[in-house]
């Protein structure tokens, strides 16, 4: 729900400024306004989020025990030893990076090379080159070669004079392997040692996080302190805020015994009014997946629950699977039970699995597949599968029509010509596939099926989309209208049949006929509607009808990503059936293992996406600013 929100300007006895503030942090109800624009100091606080961030990474020693020990001495020592650690680290790769370029000249001293220029005036130079490249020129005799390593030759070069060969890269050595392996096994040591105090200080992490959020509050209330204006010789002082209306009794309550009052003022129309959201239980998580995107305008309907039921019914569609929502809710009961304090954020995050997990057993029940395996048609569990009862009442409607798909059929399997009734029609469809038997009308009218319930339901999404934003915009109607004649015509132009046919909701050509009338009618109502209150631009509505296709169009990827994880299962299942030796069980779990991945994926991201992107074109205006009162953190 989003409430509506009061401007308030808060006036009292300056003496009663501190109780008044510590009352307002702890019920936490107002948004208090800065009449100048002010940068935030929470640099404040920083180092003692980044030492947080750097603790959560460590594994706490077992045997450490925790002593008393200033706060800030820990975020000093935290600090100072990444730092060390960063800069070591980067040191023990330029030296490990050294010792390999070096190393096929051996561990040699350089004081022996000096005294051989400074005594026998001789000069050694160290080069190396490609081995492919060394082969195919002649190298100069007084080049002596000493090893070949990762396709490189090296070699020694004594001359009286420096040279430079063509071809040939000079290696200039600063020091010899030996002292280089030194300094890295003391770089090591210290490395390790900066680890273990880092791994010791992650049992204060406790001690850290309530300091910073004890300052936070402090530093948040001084922060709101400061905004307030003197008046009278600093008698008075006053101060605006923003508070929602069903907190007003709270306010009330929270003065009563303080020289302290307060008036709702008018908002400014440059004022960007904070949005107020308050949900609870489902409504919650919902609300947490709709601030992912953008925070909903102050005018905006509250579409939290809207995103919620949607979005767990396309990754259910997405995933198609009963026994893929078996473990998410397997995962969820775990995480419930593993972690039963947790913080809320994190508690809804894991109903959030809960739900999805229902909503995905629930459409798997629907399509009767448990982990890709669905029941043969000549399986009694057959009758279980709303789908499967729905491909037998195609395959009966196509029977008693004997239109083009029955002709269709009976050319390339001639013996459904004695068949009087779906089910054995599908079964005169066997193609034999190795080990595997597939029946093609049975695999094509369940495709064809499961697109149409994509467009169906992407077309319902649409409409209640607009039908949420009818009062704000009334031209709705005529779009509404568009998308069910769109819908019941559809057929017509892709020479298919609706499971609005084969269901006997409504006739064929009778559809078809009321589908054009509607899609002429929705166009023109909207044109009219629009005319009449946006004047000459309204003409412009008619472009309306190419994003109303486009984005019901979308709604196709919700078969594509189902069809995409059946696919996978089943070319993985027939490859172990026929190569055999075990692989009829391995290959199938890696594809269940993979899969499973990709649905999570697919179905989060295109999920919210069908809602964030095609759903809020006609119901959401957003851009908003999160209601954000003074609190106590914790």
């Amino acid at each position: 729900m989003i409430g509506k929100v009061k401007k308030i300007l808060v006036f009292g006895l300056k003496t009663q400024i501190d109780e008044f503030f510590k009352k307002a942090q702890k019920e936490g109800i107002i948004e208090f306004l800065s009449e100048a624009k002010k940068i935030s100091d929470l640099f404040l606080v920083k180092d003692y989020l980044f030492a947080l961030k750097i603790l959560k990474k460590q594994i706490p020693s077992v045997s450490n025990e925790c002593k008393k020990i200033n706060p800030d001495e820990v975020v000093k020592q935290t600090l100072a030893s990444y730092h060390e650690l960063d800069k070591l680290k980067e040191e023990s790769k330029n030296i490990n990076d050294e010792i390999l370029r070096i190393s096929p000249f051996g561990n040699f001293s350089l004081e022996d090379v000096k005294y051989l220029y400074e005594n026998g005036r001789r000069i050694l130079q160290f080069f190396c080159i490609q081995t492919s490249r060394a082969k195919k020129i002649q190298l100069p005799q007084e080049l002596i070669h000493i090893d070949t390593q990762y396709d490189l030759d090296y070699y020694v070069a004594v001359n009286k004079e420096r040279k430079n060969y063509p071809d040939m890269i000079e290696i200039n050595l600063v020091e010899p392997v030996g002292i280089l392996r030194e300094k890295l096994k003391k770089v090591q040591q210290r490395v390790q040692v900066l680890e273990k105090e880092l791994k010791n200080n992650a049992c204060y992490m406790d001690l850290v996080r309530t300091t910073l959020i004890t300052r936070l509050n402090r530093h948040n209330l001084q922060r709101a302190k400061e905004d307030t204006t003197e008046h009278l010789d600093n008698a008075l002082f006053t101060i605006q805020g923003w508070i929602a209306e069903n907190h007003i009794a709270e306010l009330d309550k929270m003065i009563k015994d303080l020289s302290i009052s307060y008036e709702v003022v008018s908002i400014e129309e440059h004022e960007k009014v904070p949005t107020y959201m308050e949900n609870k239980k489902f409504a919650k998580v919902g609300e947490d997946l709709v601030n992912i995107y953008d925070a909903p305008s102050p005018d905006d309907n509250d579409p939290s629950m809207w995103i919620l039921i949607f979005f767990a019914l396309f990754f259910a569609m997405i995933v198609s699977d009963m026994g893929y929502g078996l473990l998410y809710l397997l995962i969820g009961f775990y995480l419930k039970r593993k972690f039963p304090k947790i913080k809320p954020a994190m508690k809804r995050m894991v109903n959030l699995v809960m739900v999805l997990g229902t909503s995905c057993v629930i459409w798997g029940f629907f399509c009767g597949s448990f982990f890709s395996i669905s029941p043969p048609l000549t399986n009694p569990l057959n009758k279980l599968s709303c789908l499967d009862q729905m491909i037998i009442k195609k395959a009966d409607y196509h029977l008693e029509q004997k239109d083009d798909v029955y002709v269709f059929w009976q050319k390339q399997f001639p013996k459904i010509s004695n068949i009087h009734d779906g089910k054995s029609f599908l079964l005169a469809t066997e193609i034999q596939n190795g080990v595997v038997k597939n029946y093609e009308a049975y695999d094509t009218f369940k495709r064809n099926i499961m697109m149409e319930f994509s467009l169906f339901i992407g077309a319902i999404h649409i409409i209640l989309s607009f039908v949420r934003y009818l009062r704000k915009n009334i031209v709705g109607i005529g779009w509404i209208i568009f998308i069910a004649g769109g819908y019941l015509y559809l057929p017509k132009i892709v020479d298919a049949t609706s499971f609005l046919h084969f269901l006997n909701i409504i006739s064929k050509n009778f559809s078809i006929e009321l589908g054009f009338l509607l899609i002429i009618g929705g166009v023109v109502l909207a044109i009219v509607l629009a005319f009449i209150y946006h004047g000459w631009r309204g003409f412009g509505e008619i472009m309306h009808c190419f994003q109303v296709f486009a984005d019901i169009l979308s709604y196709l990827r919700i078969y594509a990503l189902s069809l995409a994880g059946m696919i996978l299962i089943e070319t993985f299942m027939h490859m172990g059936a026929n190569i055999g030796y075990g692989m009829q069980f391995f290959l199938p779990l890696l594809a269940h293992i993979i899969n499973f991945g990709l649905a999570i994926m697919g179905g989060v991201v295109h999920g919210l996406r069908l809602n964030f992107i095609e759903w809020y074109h006609y119901s959401f205006i957003g851009n908003g600013k999160l209601f954000n009162p003074l609190k106590i953190l914790d």
